[in-house]
Formats: C-alpha cells, sequence, structure tokens
C-alpha cells in the first residue's frame, strides 16, 4: 500500500523544470532495499527534478552503463 501511494505521488507530481540535475535512484547487486530509494525518488519528482528510478538488485555493469548513459 505504502509502495502504490508513493507511485501515486511520483505520478501526480511530473512538474517540467529548467533543472540541470538529473538523479539516479538504484541499489547494487545483492541489495535488496529499495524503499529509502523509492521515497528518495518520490521527493524529487515532488520537487520537479527529473529522475531515473531502477530499484534494487541492480547488477554493477548495468548499474554503471545506465549511469554513463543518463549523465
Amino acid at each position: 500500500m505504502v509502495r502504490d501511494s508513493l507511485y501515486a505521488i511520483q505520478r501526480a507530481s511530473k512538474r517540467k523544470t529548467k533543472s540541470e540535475k538529473r538523479l539516479m535512484f538504484s541499489s547494487p547487486e545483492g541489495d535488496f532495499h529499495d524503499t529509502g530509494l523509492l521515497i528518495a525518488a518520490t521527493l524529487a519528482a515532488v520537487h520537479g527534478v527529473p529522475f531515473l528510478f531502477l530499484g534494487a538488485n541492480v547488477p554493477i555493469r548495468d548499474l554503471c552503463e545506465t549511469s554513463l548513459r543518463y549523465g
């Protein structure tokens, strides 16, 4: 229920900003705790900061490649 509420807040908070900052939220392989990441991503959405939410347990190679592509 908490996750669904946070995702709903994110969807409702799609504000456009001219922010040069972009955030990426993820935890490395073997780390399955993503609730804090989800809360941080929701705060970014509320403040109009562009972000990419990858979630938990992301292999390090994929995390690095995505980070480089996302800038």
